[in-house]
Order: structure tokens, then sequence, then C-alpha cells
């Protein structure tokens, strides 16, 4: 269990590449490696939450409540 999520930080998972996906409260999904290098995939207005498969596909939520997105799945495929 990783208990609470630092501060900013609206979820995260962790990569079978030992990286760590991060959703920000400012709408961001980071990779973070374990030396700290951080890559921004992907930004929305509402990303909510992310899960990373076992092939390190990483599967991440927007939530807005109307408009030509709301309430979808994104895949982001690594490589």
């Amino acid at each position: 269990v990783l208990g609470r999520h630092p501060a900013g930080v609206r979820a995260r998972a962790f990569g079978p590449d030992g990286n760590e996906r991060v959703v920000t409260t400012k709408g961001k999904l980071l990779s973070v490696s374990a030396e700290g290098k951080v890559n921004q995939l992907s930004s929305g207005e509402e990303l909510t939450d992310v899960v990373v498969a076992s092939n390190g596909n990483t599967y991440y939520l927007e939530t807005r409540s109307s408009g030509l997105f709301a309430g979808n799945v994104w895949l982001f495929r690594p490589g």
C-alpha cells in the first residue's frame, strides 16, 4: 500500500520498467524514473486516475463532466 499521495499528486502507479506514472492535480501524466528523471506523457484538464498493465501500457482517466472527451479512458503505449 502506497499510502497518501504527496502534495500535487492525484494518482500514481508503477510500471514494469520501474518508473512511476503520476497524474498531477494540474492534469499532467508524468513518468518518473528511480533517478528522478521526469517525462511528461500527456496532459488534460481533468485527469484523475492511472493504471499500468504488465506490458507497460498506461491507461488514464479523464473525467470532465461535459464536452467532447468527457469521461474517457486514454491509452499511452510505451515506445
